[in-house]
């Protein structure tokens, strides 16, 4: 298992954790789809990973309509990052370091959503997963310097 995938694990356990705080039916059903989506990419079937970074993608696309739905700034501005380096990812184009680089940014949203538990505890389950990719690309952006640079 990568690095990347044991920081999503872990995240995937919290969402768990914090399943009975989240309020929403919907949101559980999200967050549901989140650990099926993370599940399936242990299957070793053919496209079994492509299918779950897709579903992924959409899961967090749900997810940020939900957010502007509700006019859940925060939420909306982590996840928008997501998608945006998901998208980059999935098409291969240009600037993808850049994107990577930006994760920084919903790292300390994500940062602020903790201190205002309260305010997003029904969401912080599927923030938690959603900033665990976001820091899954940042390390992948940080070892992809190291790697370059002699």
């Amino acid at each position: 298992m990568t690095l990347g995938r044991t920081i999503i694990a872990i995240a995937i356990f919290f969402g768990i954790i914090f399943f009975n705080k989240t309020e929403s039916k919907f949101l559980k059903i999200v967050l549901i789809g989140f650990i099926l989506s993370f599940l399936s990419s242990f299957i070793d079937i053919p496209l079994s990973n492509e299918i779950s970074m897709l579903s992924f993608g959409i899961l967090v696309l749900v997810f940020l309509m939900y957010s502007l739905y509700y006019k859940s700034w925060l939420p909306a501005s982590i996840s928008i990052f997501a998608l945006v380096s998901f998208i980059f990812k999935v098409q291969h184009w240009p600037y993808g370091s850049e994107i990577q680089l930006s994760m920084t940014i919903p790292i300390i949203l994500y940062l602020i959503a903790l201190i205002r538990f309260k305010k997003y505890k029904n969401q912080i389950s599927i923030i938690t997963i959603i900033v665990s990719y976001e820091i899954s690309e940042f390390i992948g952006f940080i070892n992809h310097i190291i790697s370059s640079n002699p």
